[in-house]
């Protein structure tokens, strides 16, 4: 098979070279997607609108309602387990 092609390619002659320099681009810098994502996850997260019951949460601070006209009691007995709800 090898012997067939050598054959075959006996008459070629190679294209001749041209006369000029191959000068070698200067490589672009890397890209830092994972950086970028972080960034972009970061501001996502900073300007999302999370509900006002999730951020008491995260700060371990505890929400508190009582409408108008409730005793403060009603709240103690509600945290202290009296009514299940």
């Amino acid at each position: 098979m090898r012997e067939l092609l050598l054959a075959a390619l006996a008459d070629v002659t190679p294209l001749p070279q041209p006369n000029r320099v191959r000068l070698a681009r200067p490589r672009p810098r890397p890209i830092a997607v994972q950086r970028q994502r972080d960034e972009h996850a970061v501001l996502h997260d900073t300007l999302s609108d999370a509900p006002a019951w999730e951020l008491g949460l995260e700060t371990g601070e505890e929400l508190l309602f009582l409408r108008d006209g409730l005793s403060p009691q009603t709240l103690k007995k509600l945290r202290r387990g009296h009514w299940v709800i």
